[in-house]
C-alpha cells in the first residue's frame, strides 16, 4: 500500500482549516477538531440527516497523492479487513481540492474505561485480554506494511460496555459487590494512513515514541512503544509520562522524561538525536541539558518518576513492558515475539 508523501511541505496556503460549527457537504456539522496537521484533519461531526455522531477525515488532494487516497479507500472497503483493524468506512466524497472519508464514531473507548470508577481497577485477566487484542490488531496492520502511529486509549474502541456484578472477597469474611465488563472485545479506531505526516506531529503526546519526537523518519516498531504506554496506564491508572505542550523545548522536555523513566540514552541514540536536534544534551556529558528551563510539571515528573521495575512486580508483565518501550526502536521486540512471551502464554 502506498505510504504518505512528504512533498509540498512548504505549501502552507493549502493547510486545511475546518473549524467548529462549519458544515461539510450541507450535512456534517463539525463539533470538534480532533487532529489537524496541515495535510489532513480528523473531525468529530454530527450527521444532520441521521443525528448520529461520526468521524470525518478531511484530506488535502494538493498535499497527498491521489494514489495514496484511492489506495486507502480500496483497503478500507476490503472485506479482508473486517477484523477490528480499523473503523468502519461509511461514505466518501471529494471536491476539487479535498477528499472526505466518513466513519463510525466509537460508542465507548478504553478512555471511558479509565474514567470509570465503577470498573477500576480492571482485573489482571481483562488487562491481559485487552493487551493481547491490541497487539494482534496492530500486528495485523503491520503485516500489510501499514502503521497506526496513534495508539492511545481514545483510539481503542470497546465494543461491549455491558457489565456484570460479582462479589469480591475483601478479607476478614467481608465481600463487596463490584462491576466487571461482560467481555473485553475491542477494535482499533483507525481511519487509514493517507495524509498522515511522519514527523513530530504524528501520534499523541503522552504515547509518542522517541523517534517521532526527535525527528527521524522511522515507523519501525513505533506502534510498539505506544502499546507499552497504554498497557502501563491500564495497570497503574495514570499515563507513563506527564503531558508536554508543543513548542521550542518540546524535544528536550521529552528527553528529560524518557531518561527519567528508562535511564540514560545509549551513545548511538544520542548521536542520532543530535543529528536532528541541537541543544538536547550537555556538551561535556551524556546528560540531557536544561532541566531548569522546563515547566514545573516536567521538573516534578523528572524528580519523582519511578522506573518500570520500581512499580511492576509481576516479572512476566514487566518483561512485556520493557520489550515494548525500549528507547531505541531497534531494541524493541517485534509484536510477534511479544505475543510469544510467557505473559501471553497464560490461558485467557
Amino acid at each position: 500500500m502506498p505510504k504518505v508523501s512528504s512533498h509540498n511541505k512548504d505549501m502552507v496556503s493549502y493547510a486545511i482549516q475546518y473549524k467548529v460549527a462549519q458544515v461539510i457537504a450541507n450535512r456534517y456539522c463539525i463539533t470538534r477538531v480532533l487532529r489537524s496537521d496541515g495535510g489532513h484533519q480528523v473531525l468529530k461531526v454530527v450527521d444532520t440527516s441521521s443525528e448520529r455522531v461520526k468521524f470525518v477525515k478531511a484530506i488535502s488532494r494538493v498535499k497527498t497523492r491521489e494514489k495514496e487516497i484511492t489506495g486507502n479507500l480500496a483497503w478500507l472497503r476490503s472485506r479482508r479487513t473486517a477484523d477490528g483493524r480499523h473503523s468502519q468506512l461509511l461514505d466518501h466524497f471529494c471536491t476539487g481540492s479535498m477528499w472526505f472519508m466518513v466513519f463510525d464514531y466509537p460508542k465507548a473507548t478504553l478512555r471511558d474505561i479509565l474514567r470509570s470508577q465503577d470498573l477500576l481497577p480492571l482485573p489482571m485477566r481483562h488487562i491481559r485480554e485487552i493487551a493481547c487484542q491490541i497487539v494482534n490488531s496492530v500486528l495485523s496492520l503491520h503485516r500489510q506494511a501499514i502503521f497506526h502511529l496513534d495508539i492511545k486509549p481514545e483510539n481503542i474502541e470497546i465494543l461491549d460496555m455491558n457489565t456484570v456484578i460479582e462479589s469480591v472477597y475483601e478479607g476478614e469474611g467481608h465481600f463487596k459487590e463490584k462491576s466487571f465488563l461482560r467481555c473485553t472485545r475491542l477494535s482499533l479506531v483507525f481511519l487509514g494512513d493517507a495524509g498522515v505526516a511522519l514527523d513530530q506531529s504524528a501520534g499523541s503526546d503522552q504515547y509518542r515514541a522517541p523517534e517521532l519526537v526527535f525527528g527521524w523518519v522511522s515507523k519501525f516498531r513505533t506502534d510498539n512503544f505506544s502499546i507499552g504506554c497504554v498497557l502501563w496506564e491500564l495497570i497503574v491508572l495514570r499515563p507513563l509520562f506527564a503531558a508536554c505542550e508543543p513548542g521550542g523545548i518540546y524535544a528536550r522536555a521529552k528527553a528529560h522524561m524518557y531518561s527519567a523513566v528508562f535511564g540514560p540514552f545509549t551513545r548511538e541514540m544520542r548521536q542520532q538525536i543530535m543529528h536532528f536536534n541541537q541543544g538536547i544534551f550537555r556538551t561535556d556529558s551524556s546528560e540531557v541539558d536544561g532541566l531548569q528551563d522546563m515547566p514545573q510539571n516536567i521538573k516534578e515528573f523528572v524528580a519523582t518518576a519511578p522506573s518500570l521495575e520500581d512499580v511492576i512486580e509481576d516479572e512476566e508483565l514487566l518483561e512485556v513492558l520493557v520489550c515494548l518501550t525500549r528507547l531505541s526502536p531497534t531494541d524493541r521486540l517485534s509484536l510477534n515475539s511479544v505475543l510469544a512471551l510467557n505473559y501471553f502464554d497464560q490461558r485467557l
